[in-house]
């Protein structure tokens, strides 16, 4: 080694050196240098990637990028980026085609696919293909948890750096990431002919170099789980070009009505709203678990049709020979019995009746079995089938979810035809008590309903409306919380107080009136409970909250709960608050089903009148909330509903309906095997039953006086 006195380097003493990566370049100009210049331009040197390297096979390119099947095959299958494990069976490259149609073309499609198929693989294969080639320069990939989108972004980027054949056809991609060696600080220096290359990458997004003329230039893929933030997703004034949403569900969400209402939202307006004025290309896949849930939904035409739909179950046709399977379902449950988890006598028997038992199947990927214990892809299905049940393989695997016998299914239609014949204002033949509920929302406003009961069960509609009506919000846009408070305190008076004041008269012609008032408090629930605290004092002495929980959730057991309650009502108390808890789900029910039975005859629920039409509307929001399934999760745990909303649709009449039926059980309107009670008392300062034996000790009022006394709304009331 030579020193070169003028520069004060130590190396060759020539005008050529070598590079870091092999790669030759001018000698440096003499003179001394300082660290901090000769790291500047080490820097400088090593970011610069030089020339790109010929493509090695173009015709090969142009063929991938005619076919993403064609892309899959020869990409990643085999190798250390091996995302294939065996070329596409025939169903399986029909799916493959459908991703690539909608990536070329425009809409919105929803592809349901069995558990644990190989629908992801293709995604992720999908993606690259199309960024590689330019069809798309900003994908957002949503999974159902942060994890599973950082997986699917960390795949692909696994090929465009490992895989040899990759690279070698598409050197615009690959020969940069390669050149960084995977250390992140070299992404910011890295340069093309003197331009930064802004290449990125970390956990939850990439974006690929910027190489001038190539089609995959700056293309930005972000991966986000259902629950990240998604809306005003954006670099600059590019907006997403395509949205992947891969199972937005997990098992948990499905069973439940709040998850799936927040997913619906998640798809309808922060995803849908991605790409501004542009159509957004969107694929969802998705795999049915439970009735009713987001695959469910989305599958339903009649809820969503602008989404096409494309289903592939993973036995298309069983084999005809039933009777041998049967044979071997009886030698796989005896090995399970006797501990033997291979199944061995089974298979044997399978192995010395395959020709026959194959015959006729038809099946999503024939080549998909466990080598180790298995034969073939519909000897696995079978075992699916008898290892997971007939209702969970028909659900996650062919796509058809069991539904419930027996439960209710109520329509727009039936409900409005269900007119009495009584004029409104008169409480029908057989009826004698009205109560009345109030669902309170800041938009939609007070929805109210009055219901009279009789015996026998015997239920008639007799009032019903929204304040302040005419399409008009209960709280003005732009209002401050003190303001919302403040229009929610002075609606809820006004409707309580008109309810009271209004006179109905009975088949004799006696008045009547409302018997008790409740409130759904689920929405600002302080202020309802202090406006009906206030309203008690004042005399309207039946006037309370009620707050309903989901079946599965309801007790009433807890140490709140007052006297004896009702079994899907009940009376609390905690400090000054005074309200009552039911059992929404149960009561929903009750009043569809209700409106099942013919108008006055027991059991029934009936609309004054006698024009259909006149209650077409309020009918929509009986009906409109369907209930698909009411089953236990297990043997021996408690029933779990599963209800269908349509996405944006109202439901303020059936929860006003079913507030109103909650409240005639407290009351004892609900009784078919004795007469109805017509004696309203105060217990604990709510009017209860008779039946109710031990009366707990009433609130203070100074208590009530020091928790409403400084409220800003209570002048108000």
């Amino acid at each position: 080694m030579e020193t070169d006195e003028t520069s004060g380097r130590i190396g060759p003493a020539h005008a050529v050196q070598a590079g870091l990566f092999g790669e030759d370049y001018p000698a440096e100009p003499a003179g001394p240098l300082s660290n901090a210049e000769r790291q500047a331009r080490h820097a400088a040197r090593r970011g610069d990637i030089g020339e790109l390297p010929p493509v090695a096979d173009p015709e090969r390119v142009e063929r991938c990028r005619r076919s993403l099947v064609e892309f899959g095959v020869t990409y990643c299958l085999g190798g250390t980026t091996a995302l294939l494990k065996r070329p596409p069976s025939p169903r399986m490259r029909a799916y493959a085609e459908e991703l690539q149609r909608a990536i070329e073309g425009t809409g919105m499609l929803h592809i349901r696919f069995p558990r644990g198929a190989g629908k992801t693989t293709w995604i992720k294969i999908a993606i690259a293909w199309a960024v590689t080639y330019g069809l798309l320069k900003f994908v957002v990939v949503v999974g159902a948890t942060g994890e599973h989108a950082e997986g699917i972004i960390a795949d692909i980027w696994a090929l465009f750096e490992h895989c040899d054949l990759y690279a070698a056809d598409f050197p615009a991609v690959s020969w940069p990431i390669r050149r960084a060696e995977g250390l992140q600080q070299r992404f910011a220096s890295q340069k093309y002919h003197g331009k930064n290359t802004r290449m990125s990458k970390d956990a939850t997004e990439f974006r690929l170099p910027i190489i001038e003329g190539a089609p995959s230039s700056g293309a930005v893929v972000k991966g986000r789980g259902a629950s990240g933030a998604v809306r005003g997703l954006a670099i600059g004034a590019q907006r997403p070009d395509f949205v992947l949403l891969d199972d937005l569900q997990t098992a948990e969400a499905a069973k439940s009505q709040t998850k799936l209402k927040k997913l619906a939202k998640l798809i309808q307006k922060d995803v849908l709203g991605l790409g501004g004025e542009r159509m957004l290309n969107v694929v969802m896949t998705s795999t049915p678990i439970e009735p009713g849930d987001l695959s469910e939904q989305f599958a339903d035409e009649s809820l969503h049709p602008e989404w096409r739909l494309v289903s592939f179950p993973l036995v298309n046709a069983w084999p005809k020979a039933e009777g041998l399977w049967t044979r071997y379902d009886e030698l796989w449950r005896a090995a399970k019995r006797e501990g033997d988890p291979t199944f061995s006598a089974a298979t044997a028997f399978y192995e010395e009746n395959r020709a026959a038992m194959d015959e006729g199947a038809d099946i999503l990927d024939p080549g998909a079995f466990d080598e180790r214990l298995e034969r073939s892809g519909i000897q696995h299905a079978r075992n699916l089938l008898l290892a997971q049940g007939r209702e969970a393989f028909n659900a996650e695997y062919q796509l058809k979810v069991h539904r419930e016998d027996g439960v209710v299914q109520v329509t727009q239609k039936n409900v409005a035809g269900r007119v009495n014949g009584w004029p409104r204002g008169r409480l029908p033949r057989g009826t004698s008590k009205v109560v009345g509920f109030l669902d309170v929302n800041a938009v939609a406003g007070i929805t109210w309903a009055e219901v009279a009961f009789g015996r026998g069960n015997v239920a008639a509609v007799v009032g019903y409306g929204r304040y302040p009506g005419n399409g008009r919000r209960l709280v003005p846009e732009g209002s401050t919380e003190e303001q919302e408070k403040t229009c929610i305190a002075r609606g809820v008076t006004e409707v309580v107080r008109a309810m009271f004041a209004h006179r109905f008269l009975d088949e004799a012609g006696a008045e009547k009136r409302v018997e008790a008032v409740w409130i759904d408090d689920g929405f600002q629930t302080k202020v309802v409970r202090t406006v009906a605290a206030v309203l008690r004092r004042k005399g309207f002495a039946n006037v309370y909250t009620m707050k309903g929980v989901d079946h599965f959730g309801y007790r009433n057991d807890g140490k709140h709960v007052v006297g004896v309650p009702k079994e899907f009502v009940d009376f609390r108390q905690a400090e000054a608050d005074e309200w009552f808890m039911a059992d929404a789900d149960h009561w929903k029910e009750t009043a569809q089903r209700a409106f099942l039975g013919e108008a006055l005859q027991p059991g029934s629920a009936s609309l004054w009148g006698t024009d259909p039409l006149e209650h077409w509307d309020f009918a929509g929001e009986i009906a409109v909330e369907s209930l698909v399934a009411k089953a236990p999760d297990r043997p021996g745990a408690r029933e779990r509903y599963r209800w269908s909303l349509p996405p944006g649709a109202a439901n303020h009449y059936l929860d006003a309906v079913s507030g109103c039926f909650a409240m005639a059980s407290w009351y004892n309107l609900l009784d078919d095997a004795a007469p109805v009670r017509q004696t309203f008392r105060r217990v604990a300062g709510a009017s209860a039953p008779v039946a109710v034996p031990a009366a707990p000790a009433a609130p203070r009022r100074a208590a009530l006086r020091r928790r409403h006394a400084r409220s800003a709304f209570a002048a108000t009331i």
